[in-house]
């Protein structure tokens, strides 16, 4: 699989953009395919829900290649899954060739721009390089950072007019 969407392992295998989120959760709480799958609807507030014949398919490679584990069994036969540490590497691996995925993101954005229009390009290219220069911050700058874009925010609120609090 070659995507704009799918990730490299350093041994070359190609994954998609499910299994890096599927390790990238498991590492933090042990879940049932049950609950990733409410769990991506949630956050996608119901955008993204992968069907389960196809989640369920990549959670046994994972677990056929060592990278997550089942932990217990639940209820109902549920099968409770977490990354393992052969996971995490992999996760840290994709984590550290951040400016690759970058790139390849910033394509896919390409083509939604042309497809969809441009209206608002080059306020979403400014958007865009304010992220990757946060992403690039040494750690003892993101407080100020973080007080710089809630001014910005509240600049920006205030030029709409908009008092709503949203994400």
């Amino acid at each position: 699989m070659k995507g704009l969407l799918s990730f490299t392992s350093p041994h070359g295998k190609e994954r998609g953009f499910l299994a890096l989120y599927i390790l990238h959760t498991l590492q933090h709480e042990p879940k049932s395919g049950y609950d990733l799958l409410k769990e991506i609807e949630e956050k996608t507030n119901g955008a993204w829900v992968p069907s389960k014949g196809t989640l369920y398919p990549v959670l046994t490679h994972l677990e056929e290649e060592g990278l997550i584990t089942v932990v217990e069994t639940g209820a109902r036969s549920k099968s409770i899954c977490q990354t393992t540490g052969k996971g995490i590497e992999i996760l840290r691996h994709f984590r550290e060739d951040r400016d690759q995925q970058r790139e390849k993101f910033l394509l896919l954005r390409d083509l939604h721009m042309e497809v969809f229009g441009e209206d608002r390009a080059t306020l979403a290219e400014a958007l865009w390089q304010m992220r990757a220069a946060v992403d690039r911050l040494p750690a003892e700058k993101t407080s100020a950072a973080t007080r710089m874009i809630k001014e910005c925010t509240e600049h920006l609120r205030s030029l709409g007019n908009d008092d709503s609090d949203t994400r």
